[in-house]
């Protein structure tokens, strides 16, 4: 019989070289995430991580300013660096290519794949 439960947040280095091995990743952060275990017979046979991300939406400079966007830019960027870098998982999607380098600049890391999302 499979029995699903959720990880205590202090066992969650118990899963570390999972993380390292097979996704190249951290451990989560017990502040923005949890995991769900499947156990069966008592021993884990699978887990699934539910992470709290914020998503970096649209960069909006008006019109005018555009041309010489940099410092406003900048200034956003480093808003959200104070806000949440080191606090939060942040993700974005670079849906154009000028976006990439922002994002780099902010320590993220490309990750290949299908983005789904739902508003609730």
């Amino acid at each position: 019989m499979l029995i699903v439960k959720k990880l205590p947040a202090e066992k969650y280095s118990r899963l570390r070289e999972i993380f390292d091995k097979e996704f190249d990743s951290d451990e989560p952060e017990p502040e923005n995430s949890d995991i769900f275990v499947a156990y069966e017979g008592g021993k884990m046979t699978g887990f699934i991580l539910v992470e709290s991300i914020k998503v970096i939406g649209q960069l909006y400079v008006v019109p005018e300013k555009r041309n010489n966007a940099s410092h406003t830019v900048k200034e956003l960027v480093r808003c959200v660096q104070l806000k949440y870098d080191g606090k939060e998982v942040v993700a974005a999607v670079a849906s154009e290519p000028r976006f990439r380098k922002l994002y780099e600049s902010l320590g993220m890391h490309k990750i290949f794949g299908d983005f789904y999302r739902k508003n609730i």
